[in-house]
């Protein structure tokens, strides 16, 4: 069975920062976790740009850029109107800079659909909203990220654990 991973982050792409240099290390970290996955995973990198679009990238790695439907002040809070049908193809949810908009609104609608969740404790913060009700306490999994070499294989079981027990659930 393939696992559909979605690393939802609140980065900026269009055609002219296709794949920037905050972009490159999620990339990286999604190719070590398919390959550590024995290539059971597959990652589905969300992005957010002026309009939407999807490439794959290496085998097992997607990038997938939803249209910014909705920009606060701060260049992290970003909000698509496809955000929920994105993350309801996803078997987990990883989320990157949990403490944005873009985090928050992702867990909410992932757990929402129930899916297992982890998060990243790295990453910008823009928004307090999230830390203020303690919406950490929903996610499956907190996960401190380092070496992508390291973190890959190490996620991949995490992963394969958080799909096992919501299948034993159901």
């Amino acid at each position: 069975m393939n696992t559909t991973i979605a690393y939802l982050t609140p980065l900026y792409v269009d055609k002219h920062s296709a794949r920037g240099v905050q972009v490159e290390p999620l990339l990286e970290l999604a190719r070590r976790v398919v390959e550590g996955s024995g290539r059971t995973c597959t990652i589905e990198v969300i992005a957010f740009g002026p309009t939407g679009r999807e490439e794959d990238l290496t085998p097992g790695v997607r990038l997938r850029v939803l249209p910014i439907a909705y920009r606060d002040g701060h260049p992290l809070d970003v909000l698509s109107w496809d955000l929920p049908l994105v993350l309801a193809q996803a078997d987990v949810v990883h989320i990157h800079h949990a403490h944005t908009r873009t985090g928050e609104m992702g867990l909410l609608l992932a757990k929402l659909q129930r899916k297992p969740v982890c998060v990243s404790t790295h990453g910008g913060a823009s928004s307090s909203l999230g830390e203020s009700i303690n919406f950490l306490a929903l996610a499956d999994c907190l996960v401190a990220l380092g070496d992508p070499i390291e973190d890959g294989p190490r996620l991949a079981r995490i992963y394969q654990g958080l799909v096992g027990g919501v299948q034993e659930a159901a």
